[in-house]
């Protein structure tokens, strides 16, 4: 693994950046970069999940399903879809509300997990023993941030286990609804052009 090199920013009065190349231990870096890289793959694996259950429940086969799931662009657009399939395939409604709950609940989670992988990463001197933080740029009607908060490795594993959460809970919808579809065989399928 080649040498990351991380930049620090630092906020003065009058606004005025200063940068400092001073880097923490590279053992504190490999531990940060570890668990970033867990969230990242967790989350990719949790979004393939999703993409086998929408072609699950379109009964089309995986490759074709791909060409579909590959261009929707968030997590949230992929359960959109889904839940129209659920619907469109008439699973019960105590189902469709349970998996509104979990649309409504990895919404926070999938912020958490962009604001690791979108949000650039610098060094601190921080008080705590924090050596990295992100710089956080938000503007919306509820907050509005510019910072580079601290980030903490007990934070990113916090993070990491609750996306293993939401696998979980996906898992057992899923199991939820595999129950409720059609059988497929793959037979449905039109041939394609040549």
């Amino acid at each position: 693994f080649s040498r990351v090199v991380l930049v620090a920013l630092w906020f003065h009065v009058g606004n005025r950046i200063m940068v400092s190349e001073q880097l923490p231990p590279d053992d504190e870096v490999m531990a940060y970069l570890s668990h970033i890289g867990a969230i990242v793959s967790n989350w990719a694996e949790l979004e393939l999940m999703i993409d086998a259950s929408i072609w699950r429940a379109a009964r089309i086969e995986p490759e074709v399903g791909g060409c579909i799931t590959a261009n929707l662009g968030s997590i949230h657009s992929k359960l959109k879809a889904l839940r129209a399939l659920l619907e469109w395939n008439a699973v019960d409604e105590k189902l469709l509300k349970d998996f509104n709950k979990y649309q409504n609940a990895i919404s926070g989670t999938a912020d958490k997990r962009n604001r690791v992988v979108h949000h650039p990463w610098f060094t601190l001197d921080d008080l705590d023993g924090n050596p990295l933080g992100q710089f956080v740029i938000r503007a919306n009607r509820n907050k509005r941030e510019f910072s580079t908060p601290p980030v903490s490795l007990t934070e990113l594993s916090n993070i990491d286990a609750e996306i293993d959460r939401r696998h979980e809970q996906f898992e057992k919808l899923h199991e939820r609804f595999a129950s409720q579809l059609p059988a497929f065989d793959g037979k449905q399928l039109l041939q394609p052009l040549a």
